[in-house]
């Protein structure tokens, strides 16, 4: 029987903790996404071991796209009415989230060189020199916490958004 990503991530008993942070060190440029975004350093924890990952969600996973004690109007048709934002308004990712997340990043690692890569993505290479090391790094560090055949099993999952 396949598993999906949330029964592989109970079955090894795969956790992780979530820290908000203000933004990303590793970001490429700075988008309007890249600002709007809210980012994480997440712990991935499997048998003791961990990796620590920058994740980021888009403002679409908020009740607010402000930062945390901004104000933000309560009601479109109340426009004086504010609320302090609190801390609980932000979503914060689930271990699927950032699992699948990196599973997406990594799976076409081990076949691409970065030409091929670029042109499958739609990057120039120049732009996308960073983008694909990380990637790569990615694959390596991960590969490193599950070891070899539990990141394959990773890898072969069909069912990542259940």
């Amino acid at each position: 029987m396949k598993k999906t990503l949330k029964e592989f991530i109970k079955a090894n008993d795969i956790t992780s903790q979530n820290i908000p942070v203000f933004s990303r060190p590793d970001k490429t440029d700075g988008d309007e996404w890249d600002n709007k975004a809210h980012h994480f350093q997440v712990r991935i924890t499997y048998n003791k071991n961990h990796y620590d990952v920058l994740y980021s969600m888009g403002s679409g996973h908020f009740l607010s796209n402000m930062g945390e004690g901004e104000l933000y109007r309560l009601k479109e048709d109340r426009p004086m009415e504010y609320k302090r934002r609190k801390t609980e308004d932000r979503k914060k990712p689930f271990c699927s989230d950032v699992l699948y997340s990196l599973v997406m990043d990594c799976q076409n690692m081990g076949w691409y060189n970065l030409e091929g890569w670029c042109d499958d993505f739609g990057y120039d290479s120049v732009k996308a020199q960073k983008i694909y090391s990380s990637c790569q790094r990615q694959a390596k560090e991960l590969k490193k916490l599950l070891g070899s055949e539990l990141f394959n099993e990773l890898m072969e999952i069909e069912d990542l958004e259940e």
